[in-house]
């Protein structure tokens, strides 16, 4: 008989959003023969080797947050998934904590191949404060910030049509608030827009060719037929 093996880890695991004081993780499902599968996920501080390890056991699904972590804090995540049968090696993730006064939750959403939404929740603290947001934008991750693009949002939301297929962005957001003040910036999100997507019916030998071609290789017998069959009168007789 064959040994029952432990399942193999979660894949495509991400950071989607953080905040002051959560972090928000999402994962692919583990591939393994059982259905009853669960996830544990163990995280710290991670430039402190003495401090204590936290752990969440058995959740189920693909997406966790986690409450209660430090701000602007630098966090290290494993995640593994459970089965009856053992536990996964871990995938590790490293993300820092938002600071209490900037963009929280900042998140990046692909409405088409070439189009990014941007959304984000108001600062942990002077909430009511704030006057508008900035949003920073670039192509050059090696810019410095004097260089990226910038525009003022009022709400936070705002769409970025019309981008450059198959290319990297990068985006960051600072709160303005009413007395002139600006928040450091969110975490920077690297985004790569998709690809441009060709169908195979509108590229190449259209019908359209196929049709002209007809049209050229008959003989009209005078300019009141029509020139292809049709449910009405081309011409008047």
């Amino acid at each position: 008989m064959f040994a029952r093996l432990p399942p193999d880890p979660p894949s495509d695991c991400q950071v989607i959003s953080t905040s002051a004081y959560s972090v928000r993780l999402a994962w692919a499902p583990a591939f393994s023969t059982e259905s009853d599968l669960t996830y544990n996920i163990r995280y710290r501080l991670k430039h402190n080797e003495d401090g204590k390890i936290r752990e969440l056991r058995g959740v189920k699904g693909n997406a966790v947050e986690i409450m209660s972590v430090d701000s602007c804090s630098l966090y290290e995540f494993r995640i593994t998934a459970v089965s009856k049968y053992g536990e996964s090696k871990p995938i590790y993730l490293v993300q820092y904590t938002e600071p209490q006064l900037s963009p929280q939750h900042i998140l990046a959403t692909k409405l088409h191949a070439n189009t990014i939404e941007l959304t984000w929740e108001p600062p942990y603290k002077r909430t009511h404060d704030v006057k508008n947001y900035i949003v920073y934008f670039t192509e050059n991750p090696n810019a410095s910030l004097s260089e990226w693009e910038k525009i003022p949002v009022n709400g936070r939301r705002v769409v970025f049509p019309d981008l450059r297929y198959d290319w990297f962005y990068m985006f960051s957001a600072t709160a303005v608030f009413k007395d002139g003040q600006r928040s450091p910036l969110s975490r920077a999100l690297f985004i790569k827009t998709d690809k441009l997507e060709f169908h195979k019916y509108c590229v190449g030998q259209s019908r359209t060719i196929a049709v002209m071609d007809s049209i050229c290789d008959r003989i009209e017998e005078n300019e009141s037929t029509a020139l292809l069959k049709r449910d009405y009168a081309s011409f008047a007789v």
